[in-house]
């Protein structure tokens, strides 16, 4: 598999990454944090064969536009 890529699962934004070790990393978005965190295996064979109309592969640039774009709501939904 080649890595990184990048999907949204739904709404969630997921990334598989690469490790030192050559193994990967599935990393979620979470919703309070903002910030990525290990995710369940189970991300895994959804970003390999899909499993619905709302599992998708992005490109990096959107993947990257749409976590800002939520980040920044996320900032206005604070204040």
């Amino acid at each position: 598999m080649d890595l990184p890529r990048y999907y949204l699962f739904g709404a969630r934004p997921v990334k598989i990454v690469g490790t030192e070790n050559g193994g990967m990393e599935i990393l979620a978005y979470n919703w309070q944090t903002t910030e990525f965190e290990t995710a369940p295996d189970d991300y895994l064979p959804r970003a390999r064969i899909g499993h619905g109309t709302d599992d998708t592969r992005v490109s990096e640039a959107y993947f990257e536009q749409y976590v800002q774009e939520l980040r920044e709501k996320k900032k206005h939904v604070e204040k």
